[in-house]
């Protein structure tokens, strides 16, 4: 079943913004429409489950860059919550592989962009 309802939060459309501006331009209308073809045409949304964040689904999924000839493995990492029940997937964060230096630098980025979403729905 593809997924029918995908969010896109400004925190993620920012970073997505950023990679494609300042690193990877010839990349940014080859990174929308992998995107799209995957969540339209997949039976479930690719990737691994990213553990420690349970009850919550998350996934990172793996983006080749092939205008720079970078592979999936040297290329993006996109952020995703799944929530099944409601047919959705929220993006949550999207990095070049380089950028952080840590895997507790990565988990950190995740939580705060966790938590800016969850600001941005929850009400005052």
């Amino acid at each position: 079943m593809p997924i029918n309802n995908v969010i896109r939060p400004k925190c993620f459309e920012k970073q997505l913004h950023g990679i494609t501006k300042k690193k990877f331009s010839k990349s940014t209308d080859s990174i929308n429409k992998t995107i799209n073809d995957v969540l339209h045409h997949n039976p479930f949304p690719p990737g691994d489950l990213i553990p420690g964040f349970h009850p919550l689904l998350l996934y990172k999924w793996r983006l080749p860059l092939k205008e720079y000839n970078i592979g999936d493995r040297g290329g993006l990492s996109v952020i995703y919550l799944l929530l099944e029940q409601l047919d959705q997937l929220v993006f949550i964060a999207m990095y070049y592989k380089g950028e952080h230096k840590s895997e507790p630098e990565k988990m950190a980025m995740i939580k705060r962009n966790l938590k800016s979403i969850l600001s941005d729905v929850s009400p005052t």
